[in-house]
């Protein structure tokens, strides 16, 4: 029996939040963003809350999301 794929608990998603952090602005850091910390926690609560928004209100189209997510992240970082 293949086990059921279940949404990581509040927990996990804590846990991982700096992690992803940190491996964001390690990134920015390398291409010469400005304030390569603080952007990346800017950038992973502004992707976490449209996620969140969209589960909310049932969205499924993930092509959608998607593109909505990377136009806010180019904006943010002024690459569009």
């Amino acid at each position: 029996m293949t086990p059921r794929w279940a949404p990581p608990s509040r927990c996990q998603l804590e846990t991982a939040e700096p992690v992803v952090a940190t491996t964001v602005a390690d990134v920015l850091r390398a291409h010469d963003i400005p304030e390569p910390e603080t952007a990346a926690r800017d950038l992973t609560a502004l992707t976490r809350g449209m996620i969140d928004a969209a589960g909310l209100f049932g969205e499924t189209e993930i092509a959608s999301l998607e593109q909505r997510v990377q136009r806010a992240v180019y904006g943010y970082l002024r690459l569009d």
